[in-house]
């Protein structure tokens, strides 16, 4: 396995795996995401973006979404 980087945020870093086979599931999660649910693709990002500049989120909604789509 290895990593790719998918944010150079200002408090965090956050990288994804990529398996052994080449295929990264974060890059696969993101693309269905927004071919299928393009709004909830928009507040993924908007989230994931405000963990990396800003650090822990504490808002249990958000927590609840990233949750639901199985990322931590």
């Amino acid at each position: 396995m290895k990593l790719k980087q998918v944010k150079n945020g200002i408090i965090f870093n956050i990288f994804a795996i990529i398996l052994d086979n080449g295929v990264c599931p974060v890059e696969e999660f993101l693309e269905q995401l927004k071919i299928n649910d393009p709004s909830s693709l928009k507040s993924f990002v908007t989230i994931f973006n405000r963990h990396a500049d800003h650090g822990s989120l504490r808002n249990e909604k958000s927590l609840k979404f990233l949750k639901i789509e199985r990322i931590y």
